[in-house]
């Protein structure tokens, strides 16, 4: 069996500060699902959620090989909902098919926040 991990730590004002800059548009869409989007804006701090979406992303990046496949997966088709403290790590695309060519089956995933940080952490299964 195929055993991987990832782990991303961000520095939750650098979203904060992002968010406010006049390129902010494209940057979100370039990067986060429409659903991520849409939660994040719903959410009590956006720059916190847009943090743990991100996290989420590199860590699935160097777990599957950020070296190898960098460019080749689109961040929008790695998606986290976090919902009532739960939280969910959905591929699709690209990401998805190079999960399962390298027979990965599962994915788990926690994630810690401080006051300055988050840190996402995942494993492939």
């Amino acid at each position: 069996m195929a055993v991987s991990c990832g782990i991303d730590l961000e520095e939750v004002q650098r979203f904060e500060r992002l968010l406010k800059k006049d390129y902010k548009d494209q940057m979100i869409f370039d990067i986060f699902s429409e659903k991520e989007i849409i939660n994040a804006n719903e959410s009590q701090k956006p720059s916190l959620y847009y943090t743990l979406c991100f996290c989420c992303k590199e860590a699935f990046l160097k777990a599957i090989g950020l070296h190898q496949f960098k460019g080749e997966i689109p961040f929008r088709n790695i998606e986290l909902y976090i919902q009532e403290n739960q939280h969910q790590v959905f591929l699709s695309g690209p990401a998805l098919e190079l999960f399962k060519k390298q027979n990965y089956q599962h994915i788990q995933s926690n994630y810690q926040i401080t006051d300055e940080y988050v840190v996402f952490k995942m494993i492939l299964l």
